[in-house]
Parts: C-alpha cells; sequence; structure tokens
C-alpha cells in the first residue's frame, strides 16, 4: 500500500472505489484518453505537464492489460485497442500513426469514491515507448490498436548486455572499465560466512 493513501486504501477495503484508467502519449500533440464516459481534467504532476488537461472519455474499459514486473533486462508489450470508432478517428489515426512511434506513453489510475470524486492523486504505473499504431477493418467493425513496450524493448538499439571488453568497446571505444572483466570469469572465489 506505500502507493496508494490510507484513504483509498480504507475505500477499498470497503468497495467503496471506482478505478478509471488513463493512457497519456507524448507526441505533438499530446494524445490523452482515459475509460470515462465523459471527459476528465487532470491536475498538474510529475507525468502531466499541462495543469487542466482534458483527457477523452472513450468509455467503459473491460480489459485491463495485466502488467508484470519488468526487471533485469525483461520487456513486455501491450496493446490497446480501441472498437467500434468511427470513420473520422480511423483516418485520423492513419494520419497520427508515424508519429506515434518512439514516443513516451504513460498509462495510470485515478481512483473515485461513492460521489465519483478522486479519493486519491493519480497513480501512473508504468512508463514505455509508444511502438506502433494499427487500425484495423473487419467485417465492418473498425479499430484502432496502440502497441506499447515496457522495460528493454527497443530492439533497433541494443543495451550493453554484457560487461565485456568487446561489448563496452562498441558503446565506448576509448573506455577500458572492462578490460580486466575476463580474469573475472575465471575465479572461483569462497564467500566468507558470517555469524558462524
Amino acid at each position: 500500500m506505500a502507493f496508494i493513501s490510507s484513504e483509498a486504501a480504507a475505500a477499498a477495503a470497503k468497495n467503496q472505489v471506482r478505478a478509471l484508467y488513463f493512457l497519456r502519449v507524448a507526441t505533438d500533440p499530446v494524445l490523452r484518453c482515459c475509460s470515462s464516459a465523459g471527459d476528465r481534467q487532470l491536475p498538474e504532476d510529475n507525468v502531466e505537464t499541462t495543469d487542466g488537461a482534458t483527457y477523452l472519455g472513450v468509455g467503459e474499459v473491460t480489459d485491463v492489460p495485466v502488467f508484470e514486473a519488468v526487471v533485469n533486462g525483461a520487456a513486455q508489450r501491450t496493446s490497446f485497442v480501441l472498437s467500434g470508432v468511427s470513420d473520422r478517428v480511423l483516418a485520423l489515426a492513419q494520419l497520427d500513426a508515424p508519429s506515434i512511434r518512439g514516443a513516451e506513453a504513460n498509462f495510470g489510475v485515478l481512483f473515485l469514491g461513492e460521489d465519483l470524486q478522486p479519493v486519491a492523486d493519480m497513480l501512473w504505473l508504468r512508463r514505455g515507448v509508444a511502438d506502433q499504431l494499427v487500425t484495423a477493418r473487419r467485417f465492418g467493425a473498425r479499430s484502432v490498436a496502440l502497441s506499447i513496450g515496457w522495460g528493454l524493448v527497443n530492439r533497433r538499439r541494443p543495451w550493453l548486455s554484457f560487461f565485456t571488453r568487446q561489448y563496452q568497446i562498441r558503446r565506448s571505444p576509448t573506455d577500458k572499465g572492462c578490460d580486466r572483466t575476463p580474469r573475472y570469469e575465471r575465479a572461483n572465489r569462497k564467500w566468507p560466512l558470517w555469524g558462524d
């Protein structure tokens, strides 16, 4: 409960909260949407840079993606799909698709009480990179899907994955920080036992 205020935790324990999900993609202009029947304004915080920014209400979200902990070089890719869009929205998405790639994306949740007012501050859960925006038209239904990567998903610029001399030279040719790592490969060192 370190991320959630005590008021929100108490309301959640009584089943008196509703969750609104927010998605912010830092394109020009910024893409903002939320799982509300109407538009919603958010104050400025550590992610949202505009005070009173309006998030477009896209209706009820029935399938919120499950997020896994991405640590130690792991990655996860999530797709957000909006179905039943109009032809106008589909055309706008096709126009904006090239500007989406590489934009910072944030996913968060806002807890509302019984009076539909926030019981806690906005909780931004994930920060990632928008990968692609795909539009589709199947059997008369139109949809827009946004793919976002969390963690180390960037395949075009590989990260330093091994601390060897060769990898370090590829990253920085004059750095000698990993020159002695081959010595550690053959070392068999017994760790001390404390408290015996």
